[in-house]
């Protein structure tokens, strides 16, 4: 259910390996680091579509905002309200929920494989990945949905 590659998540969406992406991210407007940076700086799309959805209606923990692009999507997970090190800050009731909208979208747009950074949550945002990679497993189990969970490899 969950497929494991060494490589650079964003290069994967570009080569079409995985059709939608998505990350975790704060909810106070700014994708500062990790992977959310380089989502922002690489499609600006994405995150004009954050700053979109936190002006119509706020970036509340459990949503998500869509960057949908002709057959595939960037996709934020409003999971964690505050930023910083040195502490826990993904609140995972709110990563679950947002997961499984972004279940439902994906099943809804008929788009087939997720691709996720390794540890997505878990480094910058102080989550344990095992318990991620559980609500991976039970949010996508019984969908016709590839989870590709992608570790950094340059």
């Amino acid at each position: 259910m969950i497929k494991y590659i060494k490589g650079d998540l964003l290069k994967e969406f570009e080569d079409g390996t995985v059709d939608t992406i998505a990350h975790c991210c704060n909810c106070q407007g700014v994708m500062g680091s990790g992977i959310a940076l380089s989502i922002k700086n690489k499609y600006p799309s994405a995150f004009a579509a954050y700053k979109d959805h936190e002006d119509k209606f706020k970036l509340l923990l459990g949503s998500v905002s869509v960057d949908k692009q002709t057959d595939r999507a960037i996709v934020n997970l409003h999971a964690q309200n505050l930023y910083g090190s040195g502490s826990r800050f993904v609140n995972y009731e709110a990563l679950y929920v947002s997961l499984t909208l972004l279940k439902h979208y994906m099943i809804g747009t008929n788009l087939k494989q997720l691709g996720v950074p390794y540890k997505m949550a878990s480094d910058r945002a102080g989550g344990d990945w095992r318990i991620v990679e559980a609500m991976l497993e039970s949010v996508f189990d019984s969908t016709p949905i590839e989870v590709v969970v992608v570790e950094y490899s340059a």
